[in-house]
């Protein structure tokens, strides 16, 4: 997923963003209670890219907005991967007001250090705003704990423990389960809840007295959302697996490519999840679901296709006859055997079946004509056009070759390790 940040106000600025935010939640005070509740979004790798002469002037507006507490300021994140923009997450009205840039913090671009400060700032960007409907009536105190981390493979690990007390008569665990939890929208379809149960969060009683049934007023509430290597597509807590897995194993041979793919899920919808992945025209494929754990795993088998760089997959099989004396057998009467005739050599013969696959029709090409002394038979082959596989071009041939002498190397090998560059060998197709 393509995500921009755009901040909206006087002038409209837009920054590339990765998706690995760090959000908090920081209660303002006043005469020991609750005011309001700050949202803030910390927003590590963001580039204001501007490619005209006019980059610092543009910066410079900008820095402008460090400076002023202008109520129409907001900022919402764009899902650009499409062909036409959407909106997945929004800053401003009419959910939050009093919307502030806290901190821009300078940094290299790694990845374009020639551009830096040319037409291209790589900054961290600190931006708030107010949630107009937080419900903080009875909260008397609150500690939020924020852990962001990453695995092995590089992916964010996303953690929010929230303890919250009230005063008497205000449930703890109501207050935790509504501000306790990540929002997990503005991350991308790449990021799922660890805590997906309907809430989005786990909570704990601290002071919790059943027997007289006081209602708890503290609470701790555990809210963490993952990242992963492939889209799961979740917008909300409970809409999606927990725990997911997608592999792909090539096995590349003399006879060709067979690719094995394999996906499990655990938690909502895991079944959904795993056909959704599906390739198209598998060879093999075999779907497992247990109910009672919500888990579903399911594997498939790919025969042929292009290989995993993305090139054609060239499948070649050759039948040999002929290279010996020819003989014959005449029936004779009154019960004798019949006699044996034999004769001269038979020409050698070679059946060839090519098959080759390609994501273009432009590069369906046939591996070139075997060399003397080998002579095509273009009244016994035939060729296919080019047909579609599922999401790949296909071609089909099948060659008659003839030989007088008996042939020196092995066909097979010839076609496989020699040029692919013609373009027909019935069909008259320039190369």
């Amino acid at each position: 997923m393509t995500l921009l940040l755009e901040v909206q106000g006087p002038h409209t600025f837009r920054f590339h963003v990765q998706g690995a935010f760090e959000p908090r939640l920081e209660p303002e005070w006043e005469r020991g209670r609750i005011r309001s509740l700050r949202e803030v979004w910390e927003i590590p790798g963001a580039r204001f890219l501007s490619t005209d002469a006019a980059f610092w002037d543009r910066w410079t507006e900008f820095l402008g907005l460090l400076r002023t507490r202008d109520p129409g300021v907001s900022v919402r994140l764009l899902d650009a991967t499409g062909p036409q923009e959407r909106e997945v997450w929004r800053l401003g009205a009419p959910t939050h007001e009093d919307f502030r840039i806290e901190q821009v913090r300078a940094r290299g671009d790694d990845l374009l250090p020639q551009s830096s400060w040319r037409n291209l700032a790589a900054v961290t960007l600190t931006i708030s705003a107010v949630q107009r409907f937080a419900d903080t009536e009875g909260v008397t105190a609150w500690s939020q704990e924020v852990s962001n981390r990453y695995d092995p493979g590089g992916l964010q690990v996303l953690e929010w423990r929230t303890e919250i007390t009230t005063r008497e008569g205000v449930s703890a665990l109501e207050r935790a389960r509504r501000l306790g939890r990540i929002d997990v929208r503005p991350f991308g379809d790449r990021y799922s809840y660890e805590t997906n149960g309907p809430e989005g969060v786990d909570v704990v009683a601290l002071d919790a007295d059943e027997r007289k049934g006081r209602v708890a007023t503290q609470a701790v509430a555990v809210s963490r959302v993952r990242q992963w290597g492939t889209r799961i597509g979740v917008r909300g807590p409970g809409e999606g697996p927990t725990e997911v897995s997608l592999s792909r194993r090539t096995r590349r041979t003399p006879d060709g490519v067979t690719t094995t793919i394999r996906a499990t899920a655990q938690g909502p919808h895991a079944l959904r999840w795993v056909e959704a992945k599906a390739p198209s025209s598998p060879t093999l494929a075999e779907v497992f679901e247990e109910e009672a754990r919500r888990y579903a795993e399911g594997v498939w088998t790919v025969e042929g296709g292009s290989t995993p760089s993305g090139e054609p997959r060239l499948e070649v099989k050759t039948e040999l006859s002929g290279g010996h004396t020819g003989f014959d057998f005449e029936v004779t009467a009154n019960g004798y055997p019949p006699v044996l005739f034999e004769g001269g050599l038979s020409p050698w013969r070679l059946v060839v079946r090519i098959r080759v696959v390609a994501k273009e029709v432009a590069d369906l090409r046939w591996p070139q004509v075997l060399p003397p002394p080998w002579r095509l038979d273009f009244d016994g082959s035939v060729e296919s056009e080019p047909f579609r596989d599922g999401s790949e071009w296909a071609r089909e041939a099948t060659l008659l070759y003839w030989s007088q002498t008996r042939p020196p190397a092995s066909p097979r090998d010839l076609l496989l390790n020699g040029p692919k560059q013609l373009g027909g060998y019935v069909l008259r197709v320039p190369s």
